[in-house]
């Protein structure tokens, strides 16, 4: 079994050069063809239409770069890898995903106005349908807090938990927020 390059949400390669292993398929028949985690985004037969081969066609190590380009163009992945291994004397792949997820809902609790809820919810910066990075969750929470204290809540905590829905890819995030006594 040999890992083939794996790549970011970007397309970009994480591994240079091309794993010398990965040339020994070469010339093989594509045996089988899998998704792992089972439970994917789109349909088998839509991602199989993504790809530049399908099962029995020749396998050439140049057509990676186009499999993979193809399936982050769905825009319904964070990272793909791809993965071989010889089977019945030709080569099986299999593909290693990670989905995207989206904003879903933003709710606040316990503030208390000012700020108003507009000013909170435009402070997190998170859009509906918008891609949804793990990492914003810590920019909206400073931002949070930031609008807090310009509002004389010097103190306050901010908490938010994120919960993830494989079925739809939405992240819905919601905002815990104790302002504390507003100076005066």
């Amino acid at each position: 079994m040999a890992v083939l390059p794996a790549f970011t949400a970007l397309g970009e390669q994480r591994e240079q050069p091309l794993i010398q292993e990965a040339l020994n398929y070469d010339g093989l028949t594509i045996r089988r063809i899998e998704f792992e985690p089972q439970s994917q985004p789109l349909s088998f037969t839509d991602l199989t239409t993504h790809l530049p081969f399908t099962i029995g066609s020749v396998f050439r190590h140049e057509m990676i770069d186009q499999a993979i380009e193809n399936l982050f163009s769905t825009g319904r992945f964070s990272d793909i890898a791809l993965d071989g291994s010889n089977e019945a004397g030709g080569v099986a792949l299999r593909f290693i995903t990670k989905p995207a997820y989206f904003v879903g809902h933003v709710a606040l609790y316990g503030f208390k106005s000012p700020p108003n809820a507009g000013q909170l919810y435009g402070a997190t910066k998170l859009h509906l349908g918008a891609p949804f990075f793990e990492s914003e969750k810590g920019q909206a929470l400073a931002s949070i807090r930031h609008v807090l204290a310009e509002n004389g809540f010097y103190h306050a905590s901010v908490d938010a938990e994120v919960q993830y829905d494989p079925r739809t890819q939405q992240s819905d995030i919601a905002f815990d927020i104790h302002p504390g006594k507003r100076a005066r």
